[in-house]
């Protein structure tokens, strides 16, 4: 994998969001332990997650808030992120087509493989806040 940790971060950050989005989810919140635990489990089985080395989750460091966090900064070309903490609220910037939005993301990985990603991760235990709709 040739793209930095910090890219990494970014697109998974914006990735997140944009699943968020897509599934009409508001907000995320919840218990952060119960939240980073369905994390893992989501993560694991994601089968874009290979893209992504740097993105940490283990029962010792999970990566997921770090990230979202980071995203809040400035969003500058960032199309998709994250507007608050506790809760996180996923955001656009533009009125794209969820695809263009995931091409500019990683044009490897469609939008669809997103959402499925969110929606593992808040339906796992019943964490966060569900989304409305499926895609």
């Amino acid at each position: 994998m040739s793209d930095s940790k910090a890219t990494q971060e970014t697109e998974v950050a914006q990735g997140l969001a944009l699943g968020a989005l897509m599934l009409r989810v508001d907000k995320v919140s919840g218990k952060k332990t119960t939240l980073e635990y369905a994390f893992r489990v989501a993560w694991r089985d994601w089968p874009d997650a290979e893209r992504y080395p740097a993105i940490k989750t283990g029962p010792t460091y999970d990566d997921v808030f770090r990230v979202m966090d980071k995203s809040m900064r400035p969003p500058r070309n960032r199309l998709v992120h994250w507007e608050s903490q506790w809760p996180y609220i996923p955001a656009r910037l533009v009125d794209w087509d969820d695809q263009d939005l995931a091409d500019v993301i990683n044009e490897h990985i469609p939008a669809a493989h997103w959402a499925d990603l969110v929606q593992v991760w808040l339906s796992h235990n019943r964490v966060g806040i569900l989304p409305k709709l499926a895609h």
